[in-house]
């Protein structure tokens, strides 16, 4: 489990001051698809469930592109210009899953039914910040240790990539409104098989105090 990175060029020449940069949670497809000979047609039952927010990828966009007045953190945004080229993005990276974690997709009928790795047009904005791209890395590789010291590493369903982004936004954005997770559907019914830190509040309060105690650690 590691941070992944890509850090766009619109920092501002003066380094003290910074420019203001929407905080965005881009998503993409990754429900797991069926390759079986006959199974594989199984999916287009799952397509149009596909680009559900809490059953998908999470990570951060930091665009230099802020919403128009009237758009609340919680609310969906579509960027007029390409991420690549107004911010820089972060978010949770799991190398043990191999290839399938850059090449997950809906659908395997590609011959009747193409299917590619699509990332969603519309961004969930969740509000503003300053640091530069230097301090949103601190803060996204402290939120990845607490990630694995303070609460024991990956779950593929209770500490994944929408928790980091939740406990980033925590960190940087403290009035921001995260979508649902995954583990907090249907009434938190998958909440159930969690033994300890049921409470997202109490998860969230944790890793802030965790970053603000690793933060005045690391300081000279």
């Amino acid at each position: 489990m590691c941070l992944k990175t890509h850090v766009g060029s619109i920092e501002s020449d003066n380094k003290s001051n910074h420019p203001t940069r929407a905080m965005y949670i881009t998503t993409r497809t990754c429900l797991q698809t069926l390759g079986g000979s006959f199974t594989k047609y199984m999916n287009i039952l799952i397509r149009p469930i596909e680009a559900y927010v809490p059953l998908s990828h999470w990570a951060v966009l930091f665009s230099t592109e802020l919403p128009p007045e009237g758009i609340k953190s919680g609310q969906k945004y579509k960027l007029a210009e390409s991420c690549r080229l107004t911010g820089s993005t972060y978010e949770l990276d799991v190398p043990a899953l191999g290839e399938n974690q850059t090449n997950i997709h809906m659908g395997s009928c590609e011959n009747r039914f193409p299917a590619a790795t699509r990332r969603s047009r519309h961004m969930i904005y969740l509000g503003t910040t300053t640091k530069s791209d230097a301090e949103l890395e601190e803060v996204g590789r402290l939120v990845l240790e607490y990630i694995q010291v303070a609460e024991k590493g990956y779950h593929f369903l209770h500490r994944n990539c929408q928790h980091f982004v939740v406990f980033l936004a925590s960190v940087i954005c403290p009035d921001a409104k995260s979508p649902k997770t995954t583990d907090t559907l249907w009434g938190g019914l998958f909440s159930l098989l969690k033994r300890k830190n049921k409470d997202i509040t109490k998860r969230i309060t944790a890793a802030k105090e965790f970053y603000e105690v690793r933060r005045t650690n690391l300081r000279p």
